[in-house]
């Protein structure tokens, strides 16, 4: 499970009754690089949301789980588009393209 590869996965286990969505078909907000560390920064939703949601985020009609993961120690980076698609509002090109992320770490 992709949660053993954090260096704190409490607080998404205990959210997902430790069963936590698989990262298939995530829909990426941001995708970041910063020279200092090397680090990417990866913002998305998570495909599920908790059966279980903590009671603040019901009370507050939340619906949507959003990560942000640091991965540091990045060697190599390759980001390529797949498949054009129709366009999605906010997009200033006419089309979009699905963009898929490879990411080589160095494990220290």
């Amino acid at each position: 499970m992709w949660t053993e590869l954090l260096e704190s996965s409490a607080g998404i286990e205990n959210i997902y009754l430790g069963d936590p969505p698989r990262l298939e078909s995530v829909r990426i907000h941001e995708i970041s690089l910063n020279r200092e560390g090397p680090v990417l920064k990866l913002r998305f939703d998570l495909p599920k949301y908790p059966a279980k949601a903590p009671k603040k985020w019901v009370s507050q009609g939340l619906n949507t789980v959003q990560l942000e993961l640091c991965l540091g120690g990045v060697r190599d980076v390759t980001l390529r588009m797949e498949q054009l698609v129709p366009q999605a509002p906010g997009f200033h090109s006419t089309e979009r393209a699905r963009l898929l992320a490879n990411c080589e770490m160095l494990v220290q």
